[in-house]
């Protein structure tokens, strides 16, 4: 016969009914069909690829407009959940601790008129991590070199999956620690045996031992 166009969980269920050798494994494949499927219903329900594209856009990107305007929608969007709703506003609130606009007081008086618990949280998350305790540049913004630095990066860096925009700090120190491009201001450390900042190895057995 033709071919079969299997668009949808329903069409690959009629599928594997429908074929012999495929029966024996139907039980199986029925079951991871049946998951997938109640894992996607769930993840609509939530907008949770909208909570997630946020986060990414938060973690990723200076764009104090966009910004706002996304966190404002999924905020006060019923079918965000509580618990969603609250990182998005403490993400915000890390990345722009430091803007004269920011809109935090304004979502989080919003949170309130939901009756979202646990609010406090919001200012813990900065007190804990914000600009004034972090040690290093988390966000690449405190500085109009560092904006720009990561605006270029963003230019020629080809980012085909908006949920995976966010390259972790960690990742990027050990990059710049293998190129012996640390800033010994920012990572001292007692002996620089490696080179992790001059990219030179000295002699020796020591390892370096950051501060």
């Amino acid at each position: 016969g033709g071919e079969m166009a299997l668009d949808s969980l329903e069409e690959m269920l009629r599928f594997v009914e429908k074929y012999p050798e495929f029966r024996r494994f139907a039980g199986n494949v029925a079951k991871h069909f049946e998951m997938v499927d109640a894992i996607t219903r769930r993840i609509e329900a939530r907008n949770l690829y909208e909570v997630s594209e946020c986060e990414q856009e938060l973690a990723a990107n200076q764009d104090h407009a966009a910004a706002v305007r996304m966190v404002e929608a999924l905020i006060t969007n019923p079918a965000v959940q509580p618990a969603d709703k609250l990182r998005l506003v403490a993400l915000y609130e890390l990345r722009y601790q430091n803007e004269r606009t920011k809109r935090t007081p304004a979502f989080i008086e919003e949170l309130g008129r939901q009756g979202c618990p646990d609010i406090e949280l919001v200012n813990d998350v900065v007190r804990f991590a914000g600009a004034q305790v972090r040690g290093v540049d988390l966000f690449q913004n405190q500085s109009l070199l560092s904006r720009t630095k990561a605006k270029l990066k963003r230019v020629l860096k080809d980012v085909p999956n908006l949920l995976s925009q966010h390259k972790p700090l960690a990742a990027q120190v050990a990059e710049e620690a293998s190129k012996g491009h640390l800033d010994p201001a920012a990572f001292p450390v007692v002996e620089d045996s490696i080179g992790l900042f001059t990219g030179a190895p000295r002699a020796g057995p020591s390892a370096p031992s950051l501060v």
